[in-house]
């Protein structure tokens, strides 16, 4: 659930790295939140286009708030 919510967070324009990494807890400026999160760093295509779909969803409760 964490991992779908940050890659959500991850693809949003909205919302900068620095406030992800504060968030779960990684130091400003690691690499290891992009390993973890980072939509690219997922295999299967299927779970990509989830992800995207999430991340329109996501984006789009940020404009109405």
């Amino acid at each position: 659930m964490r991992r779908t919510y940050v890659s959500m967070m991850r693809q949003s324009d909205k919302i900068s790295l620095e406030d992800i990494q504060e968030v779960v807890g990684h130091s400003i400026g690691s690499r290891i939140t992009d390993e973890h999160y980072n939509l690219d760093c997922l295999g299967d295509t299927h779970k990509q286009e989830k992800a995207k779909n999430k991340a329109d969803v996501f984006n789009a409760l940020i404009k109405i708030a």
